[in-house]
């Protein structure tokens, strides 16, 4: 069973979670007895409808969902955002009994945010000290095996920005279960990171290469007694270890054309974690909640627009815009102004026919030209029912343009937010916003596009 209040879990009592606009939430162990998976499948299972009951409050709705027998991710976003994540895709890989069972394994959730290429990944891998091949094993399979339509990010490691939590299951090395307990007592982690499979692998196993991780300040997340906050007493006496981690990946910058003559990627420049913590104040598991929050910063796009005056007609709309000194201009190029409805651009309501340029702001970068997707936006005042923003890309329509402004504070916010059964959350809230008006704005607004040919 979920614990009765998930407040603190998802930060949502402390105002961290203000300027978060995309929450993922990864599950393992969830109960999946085939009598209450047949409930779960009439109706919404537990974790999610109490997730969506929490976040509802905060304008987030549910994206998207997928479940693979106990392991479940969820990802949520501000419903002002919807207009603006595509091509939302879900896969998920069985790993237990040889590629048969899926109490092991990852499920994943895919989506274009902003105009970048962002992919969730829960996993739950193997268990047991002994088995950090497997997991390296296993973690190699799900890579290879998750493939999404589209040339665009078609494998995990191709995305422009890649979050990895769960209960990966890796355990430390070498010292025995005295001198843990002994470091965790005397807060001297940094001898157990030493030890960690999981750092250790990331220094030599390929694969892995690129993933960063916080620092792990918080005591190892697992095992213990339920209902306390003590380590394991059993006969076992398994030695505590962070099985409950988040991790992420920044895609490096493609070179020259790819796949489908796709330029080079402006992608993701950096990404800072703002939070990684446990919370030990829940104890319905043998697992103990884990939760980060991130900023990400994106590039700057070509073309910045703002609007000059009130207006409430796309007639009336004085336009001034910024161009990078990369950005090939033509006297094809234009600004049209688009209605947004709940998920896309419902149909061109007019063209801006007063344009001022401002000139050729040196802190952008190049770009290149009209084959780049970008766009900026502002609001012309508040409550006015018109929105702006351009985008820059073939003349003929192609992709809607979707790349945000220059920073954007993500967060990744997850726990583990454990049952009985050892279920536990991970994950990641995220904001990708480039401008004030993302949080104004109304779904019925409208949009500006600026094209080339």
């Amino acid at each position: 069973m979920p614990p009765n209040d998930v407040t603190s879990l998802l930060h949502l009592n402390t105002g961290e979670t203000n300027d978060v606009d995309v929450i993922a939430i990864g599950l393992q162990e969830v109960n999946s007895k085939i009598n209450k998976r047949l409930k779960d499948a009439l109706f919404t299972d537990q974790w999610s409808e109490l997730f969506m009951d929490v976040l509802s409050p905060f304008h987030f709705v549910l994206i998207s969902t997928v479940r693979m027998q106990g392991v479940i991710l969820l990802v949520f976003a501000k419903y002002y955002h919807l207009p603006f994540l595509q091509d939302i895709q879900t896969d998920c890989t069985r790993t237990g009994l040889g590629g048969y069972w899926g109490n092991k394994g990852g499920v994943s959730v895919r989506l274009s945010i902003f105009g970048h290429m962002v992919c969730f990944l829960n996993c739950h891998l193997p268990a047991h000290l002994e088995k950090a091949e497997q997991r390296k094993e296993d973690f190699a399979t799900i890579l290879h095996m998750q493939q999404f339509e589209g040339r665009a990010a078609s494998g995990i490691l191709d995305h422009d920005l890649v979050f990895w939590f769960g209960d990966l299951n890796f355990r430390i090395e070498s010292l025995d279960i005295r001198f843990v307990k002994y470091a965790i007592d005397s807060n001297i982690l940094s001898q157990l990171w030493e030890k960690d499979q999981l750092n250790i692998a990331k220094s030599t196993w390929p694969v892995l290469s690129g993933f960063q991780e916080g620092p792990l300040n918080f005591p190892p997340t697992f095992k213990f007694d339920v209902g306390t906050n003590k380590y394991d007493s059993s006969a076992k006496k398994r030695k505590p270890a962070w099985t409950d981690r988040i991790l992420w990946k920044i895609k490096s910058p493609s070179v020259g054309l790819g796949a489908g003559g796709r330029r080079p990627s402006r992608g993701v420049l950096s990404v800072s974690q703002l939070c990684y913590c446990s919370h030990m104040e829940y104890t319905v598991s043998d697992h103990k909640p884990v939760a980060a929050i991130f900023a990400v910063q994106v590039s700057t796009p070509p073309v910045e627009i703002y609007v000059a005056d009130e207006w409430s007609r796309p007639e009336q709309a004085v336009v001034r815009y910024k161009m990078s000194a990369g950005f090939h201009r033509s006297s094809w190029d234009w600004i049209g102004l688009y209605r947004v409805g709940a998920w896309g651009l419902l149909g061109l309501e007019g063209v801006v026919n007063n344009a001022q340029h401002l000139g050729v702001p040196s802190e952008l970068p190049p770009t290149s030209g009209c084959g780049c997707m970008a766009w900026t936006c502002a609001l012309p005042s508040p409550g006015k029912p018109w929105q702006l923003a351009a985008g820059f890309g073939p003349a003929s329509g192609g992709s809607n343009p979707a790349v945000p402004s220059s920073s954007c504070s993500v967060g990744p916010m997850g726990s583990k937010a454990p049952n009985s059964s050892g279920a536990g959350v991970q994950g990641t809230a995220g904001c990708v916003q480039g401008s004030p008006w993302c949080k104004e704005r109304e779904l019925s607004e409208t949009r500006a596009k600026a094209g080339c040919r």
